[in-house]
């Protein structure tokens, strides 16, 4: 009868547990519709601006939607590393970074080809991305080889690829993340495989969009992200903001509820310390002779990675897959 009470007890907890994590993770789910809503918003911002201002490159609504759409996108970032860690989900959302300069070949063959915007489906995957508008709003390469009313048409032609293909199927892995985070059985998975995902994002952004531009002495401004448009730093700061909301949204109080409150301030602190590297860096990156400032930026990066591992071991929030020694290398 003790045992049957101990068994039935145990299962009781259990079931408590799991239903606590998924109020828990209302707050990240509200956070993520919000930001999701967003994405969608700002790309038919730039399709209406895209449709009603032919002339795109001389529109100055037209490059303020792109921004918009741009810096929703970079928000997002963060939940495409989860959508493929979480559940196999085959598309990427950011073709970066661009290996061996694949994207902007593609963009330079479709422009100079007798393909027609109608006929989007011929360009390949990876030149139908964020970057490939970046292309083409900002590469002069471009501009002086191609019609202005061309480049526009494919921009709205990718615009709204990226539309259908891309975040109409975005927004049913959305939708799925949102019916699991009520689930009680679910919402351990979820928000586990949340926290993993800032930590991943943060060694991509490391790996990806800092040091992959140095290699021994020297910088190779071109293989920043969004260099073109000088935005490299930008992006990164939108990636911060959306990991700093994740943070606040689902795993802050759950550190200083376990009395681990330094723990999390030293997240903060250290994630201050990044945003204003980003801010006071004082040059775009695409411009920068500096690999002492370039890795610096990795540093700061890693220190904040390592906060994040502290606070995955099994003494504080017990996440599986994140805490490995702490180092944030």
């Amino acid at each position: 009868m003790k045992k049957t009470l101990n068994t039935l007890f145990s299962f009781f907890l259990l079931i408590t547990t799991h239903q606590a994590l998924a109020d828990q993770n209302k707050p990240l789910m509200q956070l993520l519709d919000k930001n999701f809503h967003n994405l969608i918003e700002s790309n038919q911002s730039l399709q209406n601006a895209l449709t009603e201002n032919k002339n795109c490159l001389q529109s100055e609504e037209v490059f303020a939607a792109y921004d918009k759409f741009s810096e929703a996108w970079q928000k997002n970032w963060v939940y495409t590393v989860f959508s493929t860690k979480q559940s196999n989900y085959k598309f990427l959302m950011q073709f970066f970074p661009d290996k061996r300069g694949r994207i902007s070949r593609e963009v330079y063959r479709v422009i100079s080809s007798d393909l027609s915007p109608t006929e989007i489906s011929k360009v390949r995957n990876y030149g139908k991305g964020l970057p490939s508008l970046e292309i083409l709003f900002f590469d002069q390469k471009i501009q002086s080889k191609s019609s202005e009313e061309r480049i526009c048409s494919f921009a709205l032609a990718i615009t709204n690829y990226l539309k259908k293909e891309v975040i109409t199927k975005a927004s049913q892995q959305h939708k799925d993340w949102m019916s699991d985070s009520k689930t009680s059985s679910k919402a351990k998975d979820i928000d586990h495989s949340f926290y993993n995902s800032m930590i991943s994002a943060l060694e991509n952004l490391k790996k990806t969009k800092i040091l992959r531009a140095i290699t021994g002495d020297k910088i190779h401004n071109r293989r920043f992200e969004s260099w073109r448009s000088n935005s490299s730093l930008q992006n990164m700061m939108n990636n911060l903001v959306s990991i700093k909301e994740i943070f606040e949204a689902s795993y802050h109080q759950r550190v200083v509820d376990q009395d681990y409150r330094h723990l999390s301030d030293n997240f903060f602190k250290e994630w201050k310390n990044l945003s204003n590297e980003i801010k006071n860096f004082g040059e775009p990156l695409s411009q920068t002779t500096s690999i002492q400032k370039v890795n610096a930026l990795a540093l700061s990066t890693s220190r904040l990675i390592r906060t994040l591992k502290v606070m995955a071991s099994p003494q504080v929030l017990n996440i599986p897959g994140a805490f490995n020694g702490a180092d944030g290398d």
